[in-house]
């Protein structure tokens, strides 16, 4: 895949993609509410049809809000995760269009992207992110991890590191819920602005 997609998306359309394509619950709501007010995602305005101005979300916007969420669920707190991604934006907006552009254009049209969990797939070169909270000696910090470096004494499907002293640390497998996400965006349907 050699370009970033061009997305434009409403919140509805937003939380549709991260919730990989199903209607988003209050839980999902409230938590990306509460990110915006941290700045995850900045999102860009643009004029609306009307009066005002409408919120349009992005590539970008639709990685960092997915993994925000995804961090939410792995128990991370809001302000973890403001300093991991608001104050290290630019790195990681490198790699995620970095990762996008050297992954194979038919990747987002295998069975498995939007099966929902029902086909787990395991990806060779898988990139993986580590996401350091507040318990960490390395607090604010994010590690893009590899498959050879990962693979050493993790299990296969939930890559979970256990370090002495430490609570277990999940690592995200970026590629694959970057391919799920764009995959559901791609296909949100016209969700109506507003209050739902």
């Amino acid at each position: 895949m050699h370009q970033v997609p061009e997305l434009l998306l409403t919140q509805g359309q937003l939380l549709w993609a991260v919730n990989y394509g199903r209607e988003p619950d209050i839980r999902l709501r409230n938590h990306v509410r509460y990110l915006r007010a941290l700045d995850i995602p900045p999102a860009t305005t643009r004029q609306a049809s009307g009066p005002g101005k409408s919120i349009a979300y992005d590539f970008y916007d639709l990685m960092e809000a997915g993994i925000a969420v995804t961090g939410l669920d792995l128990g991370f707190r809001p302000k973890d995760i403001a300093a991991l991604l608001v104050k290290q934006r630019g790195e990681m907006r490198s790699l995620y269009a970095n990762t996008w552009r050297e992954m194979p254009t038919a990747a987002i049209d295998q069975d498995w992207v939007k099966s929902r969990g029902r086909i787990v797939t395991i990806l060779g070169d898988e990139i993986f992110i580590r996401l350091h909270d507040r318990r960490s000696e390395k607090w604010g910090q994010v590690d893009v991890v590899g498959p050879e470096e990962a693979s050493e004494g993790l299990p296969m499907f939930e890559p979970v590191e256990r370090f002495f002293g430490e609570a277990p640390r999940r690592l995200l497998p970026l590629r694959r819920l970057m391919l799920q996400w764009v995959a559901w965006a791609m296909e949100a349907p016209p969700i109506k602005p507003g209050r739902q």
